[in-house]
């Protein structure tokens, strides 16, 4: 298992948690844990872009994240990705912060999650910056 703060591991983390979930949601997962990482640290502990408009995002790193590891499988009957590999080992509070951000939205459709995430008052920001590209 893998200790290592990154990415991939924070997906396969968020996957393992979820089951079968679409990159979608994934996307809007790791924005809101980015932004709760910069409520406790300061900075956020994740670097990838956000490109978008108002009404909604993508997180362009997500597709080669997915595709470029054979952890990841593809449903194509259910529209989502499942994690097949053992969950990263991550920092207990970590994982802890991204299993009660995750519990907080399960009953959010698609669309209310998006809207979560872009009704925040750091969205036109985190757009105009493109992401979250510096960690400090």
């Amino acid at each position: 298992m893998s200790s290592t703060i990154n990415l991939r591991n924070v997906v396969a983390l968020i996957v393992s948690e979820l089951g079968c979930v679409h990159p979608f949601r994934i996307s809007r997962f790791l924005v809101l844990i980015n932004w709760k990482l910069t409520e406790l640290l300061g900075y956020p502990l994740l670097r990838f872009h956000v490109e978008g408009l108002k009404a909604g995002f993508y997180i362009p790193e997500l597709p080669k994240v997915i595709e470029d590891d054979p952890c990841f499988k593809r449903d194509k009957a259910r529209g989502c990705i499942t994690f097949t590999c053992s969950k990263p080992l991550l920092p207990s509070w970590l994982h802890e912060l991204i299993k009660d951000i995750l519990r907080g939205a399960e009953g959010l459709s698609d669309e209310e999650l998006n809207r979560l995430v872009i009704r925040d008052s750091r969205y036109d920001e985190l757009l105009k910056r493109g992401g979250f590209l510096r960690l400090s």
